[in-house]
């Protein structure tokens, strides 16, 4: 529940103006401890949840806002409110009785509805599950709760239809090397993240007046069997960067993407493959290697790829020796996509817990 309760407690807060201290005052509790949930660093217990989403749920049906200190406790308000979300109430327990695990019941939920979506992408209508569950004695609202935080988490995603539907993410699957393409590919590849990250981090962030503070990254290429969207969605390098402009009043999100391939394997590929990055990120990049004195055929290809790369609107930069940025060329610029969120939503569930917490900082 943590994500979708942190989104209606931002919701309530930016809908009434309020601070966290003057909204703390309304709830009954500090600001600290909303700091703490409203950022992932703690979970209300169920009565608090129950308590704060009935103050929640009577704001929006009266549009009035009640006084402060005004949060009913009552067993009655919280099982109407449980009847609303699809909660259920615990009842009174003894005092030496360990109180509910609702961590472990929530996977327990979770579990329940993954295991009526096949695993082979197909797509289930929201419609249908909802009829199969509440077979089970779901609520109808349980149901929406626990597929949101499934699709938070990006264990799935959602497909097309009357009512919508989900699915699976489909698992990206390594193909075999052929014959003409023996594993030493990978293998050279592998070689220049180290080297790249480095300047990337580095060099080139200094370069496009990004501070270390204000971007983060990882490789990205080895994430096993996790799965990224498809075909081509699995960058070699990402980057999350949360940035604010001296005369603009918001801040502004990216997702940065690298695809690098070694001088051996040089053709327009790469900017296929950036290209397909694209489709979650804001701004994605081919890394070329170039041999040190280019032949004919070989800037042949590069103006190829420049061409594409515009075309695109992928970036394209070459380089000659990855740890030294004074060997590096931008060729093309990678413009600023205007991606839907949902997707780069996706896109992020597939970072490490590093990166997350890092864009959770700087909210």
């Amino acid at each position: 529940m943590a994500k979708w309760f942190r989104t209606r407690i931002r919701e309530a807060r930016d809908r009434l103006g309020l601070s966290q201290a003057e909204l703390g005052n309304h709830l009954g509790i500090s600001r600290m401890t909303l700091w703490n949930w409203e950022n992932g660093e703690a979970e209300p217990r169920e009565e608090q949840y129950l308590r704060v989403l009935a103050w929640i749920e009577g704001v929006e049906n009266t549009g009035a806002l009640p006084e402060q200190g005004s949060v009913s406790n009552s067993r009655t308000a919280l099982a109407q409110t449980a009847a609303l979300i699809g909660a259920d109430v615990p009842g009174p327990q003894p005092e030496s009785e360990s109180p509910p695990d609702f961590a472990k019941d929530a996977a327990a939920d979770e579990k329940t509805l993954l295991a009526l979506i096949p695993t082979d992408g197909s797509a289930v209508m929201n419609q249908a599950l909802i009829r199969k569950l509440q077979g089970q004695g779901w609520p109808e609202a349980k149901y929406w709760r626990v597929r949101d935080r499934l699709l938070d988490t990006g264990a799935l995603t959602r497909g097309r239809g009357r009512g919508g539907s989900v699915r699976r993410p489909v698992v990206e699957v390594a193909e075999q090397p052929v014959a003409s393409r023996p594993t030493r590919i990978a293998v050279g590849e592998v070689t220049l993240y180290v080297p790249l990250l480095k300047v990337l981090q580095t060099e080139w962030a200094r370069d496009m007046r990004i501070e270390a503070h204000q971007i983060h990254f990882e490789e990205t290429a080895k994430q096993g069997k996790k799965a990224t969207g498809g075909t081509w969605t699995r960058p070699d390098i990402t980057a999350v960067s949360v940035r604010s402009f001296p005369h603009l009043p918001n801040k502004y999100l990216d997702i940065w993407t690298f695809e690098a391939k070694t001088a051996d394997w040089l053709d327009v590929t790469a900017i296929f493959e950036a290209a397909a990055h694209a489709s979650r990120a804001t701004r994605s990049y081919a890394l070329l290697q170039v041999p040190e004195k280019p032949n004919d055929r070989t800037e042949e290809i590069l103006s190829r790829c420049e061409r594409e790369a515009t075309r695109l609107r992928v970036g394209l930069i070459t380089f000659v020796n990855p740890s030294e940025f004074t060997t590096w060329e931008t060729v093309v610029e990678a413009p600023r996509i205007d991606t839907d969120p949902e997707l780069l939503e996706q896109f992020i569930a597939t970072l490490s817990d590093t990166a997350r917490k890092r864009l959770s900082e700087w909210k």
